[in-house]
């Protein structure tokens, strides 16, 4: 069996170009969530037009706005309105969406079939399945220094012996997923689902660990390593277009 391998990018920055480069070094694929807003303050039109010609694009809304704290006509058009503005631009279809801040409820959760979204990826953390709700999509680790208030739940993962011997590992998402990814790959089955914000990674001086951890990636067989849309096409049984 494989394990699938996920990595989205959330928001609009300067930076997004250069995690592209990165990936593509590597030959990995990922989904860039992108506030229309963000595109037009930091990044160029073209650079994002270059991104999809190998990774997703995904909504992120028009203003990176916390949803649930508007009202709903305003949240829906911020939920379209991202899809429609990216959709004239790329001339593709935009199928994924993400919260931002990871934050949504029952309603807002409802408007994105309802936009034509296929997916919703939340922030939830410590998934390695996709879960029975495709709008409400977790993800495993992100590339930010995990709260020790966390290390009760990363038992998820790890053995509770590695996590209580060695706390100090839910500080460092590098060695975190790779131990992460090496138990999906001896189990032969799973998903891992990095989240990754490329201007927190530029803000830390991250990159060198950023690549080290895309070096495993790439260097392990029996792991594929489809964009969230073609994942979820797949388990379908579908086949991408």
């Amino acid at each position: 069996m494989t394990v699938q391998l996920l990595l989205s990018f959330d928001d609009a920055t300067s930076h997004n170009m250069r995690a592209a480069d990165l990936l593509e070094k590597h030959g990995l694929k990922a989904c860039f969530y992108l506030d229309t807003d963000g595109i037009s303050r930091e990044m160029d039109e073209n650079e994002v037009r270059d991104i999809s010609q190998r990774h997703e694009i995904g909504g992120h809304t028009v203003t990176h706005c916390s949803l649930p704290n508007l009202d709903l006509e305003k949240a829906a058009w911020e939920v379209t309105e991202s899809k429609k503005r990216l959709e004239t631009l790329l001339k593709k279809p935009i199928d994924a969406f993400a919260y931002p801040y990871g934050v949504y409820n029952a309603e807002i959760k409802n408007l994105l079939p309802e936009a034509g979204y296929s997916s919703g990826r939340t922030t939830e953390l410590y998934n390695v399945s996709i879960g029975d709700d495709v709008y409400e999509i977790g993800v495993t680790l992100w590339t930010d220094p995990h709260p020790y208030r966390k290390i009760s739940s990363s038992l998820k993962l790890l053995s509770p012996w590695k996590v209580l011997s060695e706390p100090a590992i839910i500080k460092n998402w590098g060695k975190l997923a790779i131990l992460v990814l090496d138990n999906l790959l001896e189990a032969g089955r799973g998903v891992m689902h990095m989240l990754v914000h490329a201007h927190f990674i530029e803000e830390r001086g991250d990159w060198y660990r950023l690549e080290e951890l895309f070096e495993f990636f790439a260097s392990r067989d029996n792991l594929r390593n489809p964009t969230i849309t073609e994942y979820l096409t797949s388990i379908k049984g579908e086949t991408p277009a």
